[in-house]
């Protein structure tokens, strides 16, 4: 009798883990269609459904969180920043190997004029994503913005390396680097 009732139990959870993954699922594809169509404020609600039946936020990817970085971009198109942070954040707590949620969180932050906190982001992005090209180029460009010019070389250099493996660049972003480096290089030499 003791089997019977565990193996009902095991049986039963099993049953509803995977109604309330599936359930993850769809609602997680219909809030991805809803932004495929720009819809961001109707990509909410069912972010928010997919997260509330995957607290993990897999819903169906193979990335922990992923769920919450888009519930975070949803929000930010929709142009709530206050949100869109608390969704990057919980992400980057879930999964800090996603790079795109700092990335975001780096922009939004840059968009406020808070370049320290945005550096920061970046930082931690390049420190726990150490190929990952765009925290490079972004840091980079904060870097040639402040005047840092030193810097700013460093990782775009470091941003065209990582390319010369990856070839993920594409051409008119190389060729804005290489100006940047040109030009930078230029004025040492003045």
């Amino acid at each position: 009798m003791k089997i019977t009732l565990l193996s009902f139990f095991i049986l039963s959870t099993v049953l509803a883990t995977g109604q309330s993954s599936n359930k993850a699922i769809e609602h997680f594809q219909k809030a991805n269609e809803s932004v495929d169509r720009g819809e961001y404020d109707k990509a909410i609600p069912n972010y928010l459904k997919a997260i509330k039946a995957d607290e993990a936020g897999y819903c169906g990817s193979s990335v922990k969180g992923k769920a919450h970085g888009d519930l975070g971009y949803a929000y930010f198109r929709s142009g709530d920043t206050t949100n869109a942070m608390v969704y990057f954040d919980r992400a980057i707590q879930l999964n800090k190997q996603n790079p795109f949620p700092r990335a975001i969180k780096a922009d939004i932050l840059l968009g406020q004029n808070k370049t320290k906190a945005a550096l920061n982001e970046l930082d931690q992005l390049i420190l726990h994503n150490p190929t990952f090209i765009d925290g490079y180029v972004q840091r980079g460009y904060i870097h040639h913005a402040e005047k840092q010019f030193d810097q700013a070389a460093i990782d775009l250099r470091k941003a065209l390396t990582l390319d010369s493996i990856q070839h993920i660049l594409p051409p008119p972003r190389t060729k804005t680097i290489l100006h940047k480096l040109s030009e930078m290089e230029a004025g040492k030499k003045r």
